[in-house]
């Protein structure tokens, strides 16, 4: 059994590396599932093995610092999805960050994917973005 009494003063303070980090991200997805064309028309018909590619954004729309664990591929619709993958990234309040993905193709064929999202934003702690190619 522990009490207290007068004597105990052994109160210290630490230093937290200067991490002061105050207020809450909030974290905006452009889009809800991402739809990259492959052949858009007759002026534009798909050519076997050429990249094609769709853009993506994250904004933070709260008013602290939205940290990005990880922006990667969960799954690459049977390798065809790729993206430059992002880790650690730091999103100030009212910052866009955009991310590419692009996708190869040998026939025209629709693929589907997803992208890994994990966040500190409450919204998005381990989100899954859709990825479609057709």
């Amino acid at each position: 059994m522990l009490a207290c009494s007068g004597k105990e003063t052994n109160l210290t303070s630490t230093d937290n590396g200067g991490n002061d980090e105050s207020g809450t991200p909030t974290l905006t997805l452009s889009t809800d599932s991402l739809r990259i064309l492959i052949e858009d028309s007759d002026a534009n018909p798909f050519i076997p093995g050429n990249s094609y590619s769709g853009i993506f954004s994250i904004t933070n729309d709260g008013d602290g610092v939205l940290q990005l664990y990880n922006v990667d591929i969960a799954d690459s619709g049977d390798g065809a999805i790729g993206m430059t993958e992002a880790d650690d990234l730091s999103v100030s309040p009212s910052t866009t960050k955009e991310f590419t993905v692009v996708v190869v193709l040998e026939e025209a064929t629709e693929v589907a994917g997803l992208i890994r999202i994990k966040s500190n934003a409450l919204n998005y702690l381990d989100y899954r973005l859709p990825v479609t190619a057709c």
